[in-house]
């Protein structure tokens, strides 16, 4: 019906500490005085959009959040409500309900500027898109989890005063950011969007004047750290007339502490202060490396309505040094990082220690000792890739404090992805993943897959209608939720650990898009494949990330190897569900020789062992060897085993994750997880009505089909159902019925296969029954 907005917004502060609004509402409906079923255009100053009737939607009763009645946001509608809002704070809040089993992108928006037949200026725009689950905020950065067959509240807090907007899906915040970079100071319309998607449902829609009774901003922020200045600020309350200033280093005093008692718990009852003192000087100062926590109760006029305050910390800096750059521990540091710290409290000069040798560095030994500076930087020159180096920092001001020893590791050899160029000119089918693609400059293609131009392009690739890969090993530096996005113009694919993520290759022009979220472990590798089709005008291709603790950003290249370990384990990591005779799978990393391979029921056990664990280690196979079948098969039922595979090529070692499985507590027949897009694709095992031509290559000899109505597998890759699986699975398999006898096929659909080896289904006293013919008693 129109196009959506898409801009770079600026993140600024959020505010923080916010309490209920006050009943000042501008507007609210709750869709109860409407008919069910009559069209919302012309009804309570809805319409459609620039006053379109076709781009209503109809009342409903079908799902209600409160009374009997909601808005349905089909597919055709783009509802929209005007209003006349200038300056303040103000909470516009819904109520939704999303059924399960919807599919398409429907949205939610909110636009500053809003005429029939324009302007027009979007503010908020969400994108939820049904079938992935995922809500992705096309305006600011951030996503939610779709929460399905039930009511969630959508909150927007807009201070159009200070240009801001916080965002919360089912009462999570999800993105802060500017709300008009055009600073209309404005709010004009809501727009809820179906864009041709599945039905979802709105009640209780309200924009109402924002309140904030509690303090707020705290200055130090919460939770700083090398606070020296004694002078603590805040910003008031909007009915503050008395401030309660609460301070100490007990958390728990200062949270219990009331004003009516005088010195309150552990004396932090300071004082009341007058509305116009929003700050406290804390006479005497902190006490170096303590931790101090502060609450500032919010008091009205009548002196005794109180709103209590977040109980906020910050930390006085220590006589030592602290805040290391790079951090403790830290992973994929530069080869050409300067070292940083924060001075202790009283510092005045600093012995800095540098080495590889963490004893030495202890001890000021073997020529650690850099010397004596003024200044709290130190550059160790070029550093050695792939190498620990330990640090530590003496203060000294008369007084020597002997520093922590800190420790960081630089960035390896191999970091990066790996790219590779073929011309492949199909917009509609994309290159088999078995396709050989040619090494690239990797000027073009780089190590962080951040691919572009806009005219011409790079000698040796064709301007338009081309393929890209990449590939990699990528490594999370926390454990949590990740979101894979690419901004593309043309199409995408991209795979973890040979599941399809996010698959748009026929879309022409620059769009984003991102998978589902993905829980990642520190520490553990996963295969990262890329693939990208060039149309024609602009190329681009990016690969970015996000998580709870990481603003959407491309994925630097520490996390980015090129593929040297084992990767894509079968049993899938994780899985429950396996079968007690299991062939344990993987692939190889690209300089390998030889897999080392580790098997066991104990986990740090399997994490620890090398190559003279006696039981652990279980031999080293060639390189064209890339399973193992445990000797105690059959395994233990209802038990979890762990394993790994270090690639080795008779110089380098490339130490491989730790994976596990857990044996079902029954016989599993086939769990479909050793199949592939290549050689062992599932139809070459079960027959089914289509039949195939084989692969001379595999050794897979041609099947003409077993003349029934049934299609195993898919036309395309990945050949295997990848989303649709039981028990953490990594694959399960489609099966297509055709009963209607078409082309000479039988009137019933089947599918079969046989063993080569015969398979003993009675074990542990288990019994079966035969699906055709007569029944054993």
């Amino acid at each position: 019906m129109r196009n959506l907005r898409l801009r770079v917004v600026v993140v600024v502060l959020a505010i923080v500490g916010v309490s209920p609004v006050a009943p000042a509402q501008e507007f609210a409906e709750d869709f109860e005085s409407y008919a069910a079923g009559s069209e919302m255009h012309g009804q309570g100053g809805w319409k459609g959009w620039d006053n379109v009737a076709g781009a209503g939607a109809p009342a409903s009763s079908t799902y209600a959040y409160s009374g009997s009645n909601s808005v349905e946001i089909i597919g055709s509608a783009d509802l929209v409500h005007e209003f006349d809002i200038s300056g303040g704070r103000w909470l516009v809040s819904a109520m939704q309900y999303i059924p399960s089993g919807t599919t398409g992108n429907t949205y939610f928006i909110l636009l500053n500027t809003y005429n029939d037949g324009g302007p027009y200026d979007w503010s908020v725009q969400w994108n939820i898109d049904l079938a992935t689950g995922v809500i992705n905020l096309d305006l600011g950065s951030g996503t939610a989890n779709i929460v399905y067959d039930q009511w969630v509240e959508l909150k927007c807090i807009i201070n159009l005063d200070e240009n801001t907007i916080d965002e919360y899906y089912n009462g999570e915040l999800i993105s802060t950011h500017q709300w008009d970079d055009n600073v209309n100071g404005t709010l004009q319309c809501i727009d809820l969007y179906g864009n041709g998607a599945s039905s979802v449902y709105y009640d209780d829609i309200k924009v109402e004047e924002f309140f904030i009774y509690n303090a707020y901003e705290p200055d130090p922020p919460d939770g700083a750290t090398g606070v020296m200045s004694p002078l603590l600020k805040w910003q008031l309350g909007d009915t503050a007339k008395f401030h309660d200033v609460y301070l100490g280093t007990d958390e728990t005093a200062v949270t219990n502490a009331t004003s009516s008692d005088p010195m309150g718990p552990a004396e932090v009852y300071k004082a009341r202060q007058a509305q116009a003192l929003n700050m406290w000087y804390e006479i005497g100062g902190w006490i170096p490396g303590t931790t101090y926590y502060w609450r500032i109760d919010e008091v009205e006029t009548d002196g005794t309505t109180i709103h209590t305050g977040d109980v906020w910390s910050f930390t006085a800096p220590p006589f030592e040094a602290f805040n290391p750059d790079p951090r403790d521990g830290a992973k994929w540091v530069s080869l050409d990082s300067t070292l940083t710290w924060s001075p202790g409290w009283t510092a005045v000069t600093h012995d800095v220690y540098f080495g590889t040798d963490e004893t030495e560095v202890t001890n000021g030994t073997g020529g650690t000792f850099k010397g004596n500076q003024p200044g709290t930087t130190y550059n160790p020159g070029p550093l050695a890739a792939d190498t620990t180096y330990y640090w530590r920092i003496d203060e000294r001001n008369g007084t020597l404090y002997e520093g922590d020893v800190w420790s960081f590791t630089t960035v390896g050899p191999y970091a990066g992805a790996q790219g590779f160029y073929y011309e492949w000119t199909s917009a509609t089918v994309p290159p088999p993943r078995s396709a050989a693609f040619a090494n690239l400059v990797m000027t073009r293609i780089d190590p962080q897959i951040n691919f572009s131009w806009s005219t011409g392009s790079p000698p040796g690739i064709r301007a338009d209608q081309f393929a890209a890969r990449w590939i990699a090993d990528l490594e999370a530096p926390t454990s949590e939720r990740y979101t894979l996005w690419t901004y593309t113009d043309d199409g995408i694919r991209v795979w973890l650990d040979g599941v399809l993520i996010i698959d748009h290759w026929v879309e022409q022009g620059a769009t984003w898009w991102n998978s589902a979220p993905i829980n990642l472990i520190a520490g553990q590798t996963y295969s990262l494949e890329m693939e990208y089709y060039e149309n024609g005008g602009d190329a681009r291709a990016e690969l970015h990330w996000s998580s709870p603790s990481t603003p959407r950003q491309f994925i630097p290249v520490g996390p980015l190897q090129q593929p040297l370990k084992a990767s894509s384990p079968s049993p899938a990591n994780g899985a429950t569900g396996a079968t007690d005779t299991p062939t344990l799978r993987w692939k190889a990393g690209q300089k390998a020789v030889q897999h080392q391979v580790f098997f066991g029921a104990d986990r740090d056990a399997v994490a620890d062992a090398d190559t003279t664990a006696a039981g652990i280690y279980r031999g080293s196979q060639a390189l064209a060897n890339t399973s193992y079948v445990p000797t105690e098969n059959p395994l233990e039922w209802d038990k979890t085993y762990y394993w790994k595979v270090n690639e080795a090529n008779g110089v380098d070692l490339w130490e491989g994750s730790v994976w596990s499985f857990t044996v079902a507590d029954y016989l599993v027949i086939d769990d479909f997880e050793a199949y592939d897009d290549y050689c062992n694709r599932v139809f070459y095992t079960y027959g089914d009505g289509w039949g195939h031509n084989g692969d001379v290559a595999c050794g897979v000899p041609p099947y003409g089909g077993n003349g029934t109505g049934s299609t195993v597998g898919y036309l395309s890759e990945p050949y295997a159902e990848q989303t649709i699986t039981h028990d953490g699975s990594f694959q399960s398999m489609p099966m297509e019925y055709d009963n209607t006898g078409g082309a000479g096929k039988a009137l019933y659909s089947e599918t079969d296969r046989e063993w080569a080896i015969p398979q003993d289904w009675t074990r542990k006293g288990v019994k079966h029954r035969f699906s055709r013919g007569v029944q054993p008693s």
